[in-house]
């Protein structure tokens, strides 16, 4: 009987611990598409479930896609986010995932879901007279990281 007690508070002090692991931006989790001369297409992809760390991280990525390009504003002009199941390939022995995608029976499974935000994004220099929801791209990108950094 202690056995079986000490194992489930093992097992729950295990799952407290996995669920306080503070989550990590990733730059390479995102997918950038210049959609126009100022218009860009932001796609967060990392390895979170939590779909508010998936908006913050897209966005931070948006801060960093204008600032890259030398513009100091953005507005975001449409906005996707959910959590999505990915197929994935299983790897052969040698773990290789090679070539082209072939069916092979028992060779994709689902992954585990993964909140996914995406964004598309007008950047300027000039900060309009009304503002219209433009975003201070320095100014943000230093909130969310410091948002980030306290955890």
């Amino acid at each position: 009987m202690k056995v079986y007690i000490v194992s489930l508070l093992l097992t729950y002090l295990f799952l407290i611990s996995c669920g306080t692991h503070s989550p990590q931006y990733d730059p390479y989790s995102s997918i950038d598409r210049r959609l126009g001369e100022n218009i860009f297409s932001v796609k967060y992809d990392g390895k979170t479930t939590n779909l508010q760390n998936a908006i913050d991280f897209c966005l931070l990525r948006c801060c960093e896609v204008a600032l890259e390009r030398g513009y100091n504003y953005f507005r975001v002009t449409n906005s996707e986010k959910g959590i999505y199941s990915h197929l994935m390939k299983h790897s052969d022995l040698h773990g290789y995932i090679g070539g082209s995608p072939v069916i092979i029976p028992g060779g994709y499974s689902r992954s585990a879901p993964k909140a996914v935000a995406e964004n598309v994004i007008f950047c300027t220099n000039r900060l309009p007279s009304n503002r219209g929801g433009f975003i201070d791209a320095q100014q943000q990108a230093k909130t969310l990281k410091s948002k980030y950094e306290k955890l």
